[in-house]
């Protein structure tokens, strides 16, 4: 998912041979970024040869302790775009406060900062604002809102880019639905220690680890003010998660068929899941988190990844 925005100012390099660096690199940690932006999250690494040194994302950093060097956990170079105002661009990823962009005339990537753009797009082609809508819902939503408030779950993962899913943001929720968050996650580990560290004296705390679709993901749940949290972490952006993407397909049949979702309800007061509620009430056959997905794309309603 990539949308289009505009430069409202320019933008300089400061550093003009961007450090890369490769999965299983190891790198010298030095300081982490402080400043009056909202960029969380960077580390300032040096590569051991010495040739090269930058900002580089705490997601794509092992470290163990205090240990003064770290391990990479997925390419990434620091390259970024030097640009011009009112120059038109692509952001392919948002990362801390950062996105990769695309130049739209000449193709070229690199990063940019975000605060330095403004979207061009209509708020559907953007993240789904799921938060929003739950703050500004019924009572049942507003109050799943204020649970999200007080645990201050979107601030102390913000490094994993969170984003609320399910059935809930978009109205479709049953006596028992969860609150379902999607992080994008490189370092499991480091993750899970987190979830223990924040979440574990919640009631009922599980934490575990899965393979699905050849993915190794982690998952906890929890409870807090009578709302199951469940939090899924996987190494893939959260825009291009199965999660997401159901999410989005879902929302955009209901607004096709307004009779749909009363449907979709009676299904799963009947104890359908709601995946395979929608395939059922579509006809689709198979696999119903595949092929809710191909139907989404046949359907022109998200784009393949």
């Amino acid at each position: 998912m990539k949308r289009r925005v505009t430069a409202k100012i320019g933008h300089k390099t400061n550093y003009p041979v961007p450090i890369t660096v490769s999965k299983g690199e190891r790198v010298r940690i030095g300081k982490k970024y402080v400043g009056p932006e909202d960029w969380d999250h960077w580390i300032f690494c040096k590569k051991l040869d010495h040739e090269q040194e930058g900002w580089v994302p705490e997601q794509v950093i092992h470290r163990s302790d205090e240990d003064e060097f770290g391990t990479v956990l997925a390419d990434y170079t620091a390259k970024e775009l030097e640009i011009e105002a009112g120059e038109k661009l692509f952001i392919l990823k948002e990362l801390n406060g950062w996105g990769w962009s695309r130049r739209e005339d000449t193709g070229e990537e690199g990063w940019i900062p975000l605060s330095n753009v403004t979207s061009d797009e209509t708020s559907n082609e953007r993240l789904f604002p799921s938060l929003e809508i739950l703050k500004n819902g019924n009572e049942h939503q507003r109050k799943a809102y204020e649970a999200i408030r007080e645990l201050n779950i979107m601030k102390d993962m913000k490094a994993y880019s969170p984003v609320l899913c399910g059935t809930l943001p978009i109205g479709i929720n049953v006596k028992g639905s969860d609150l379902d968050i999607i992080l994008e996650v490189y370092d499991l580990k480091t993750c899970e220690e987190q979830m223990i560290h924040l979440y574990g004296d919640k009631k009922d705390f599980t934490i575990k680890r899965l393979s699905i679709r050849n993915r190794e993901i982690i998952k906890a749940n929890f409870f807090f003010k009578g709302f199951e949290f469940e939090l899924f972490g996987q190494a893939q952006p959260v825009h291009k998660q199965y999660a997401y993407l159901h999410m989005i397909i879902e929302h955009e049949l209901m607004k096709r068929d307004t009779q749909l979702k009363s449907m979709i309800i009676d299904f799963k007061e009947r104890g359908y899941k709601t995946e395979p509620a929608f395939c059922e009430v579509l006809g689709l056959a198979g696999d119903p988190y595949e092929e809710l997905i191909a139907f989404g794309v046949r359907e022109g309603l998200i784009h393949s990844n």
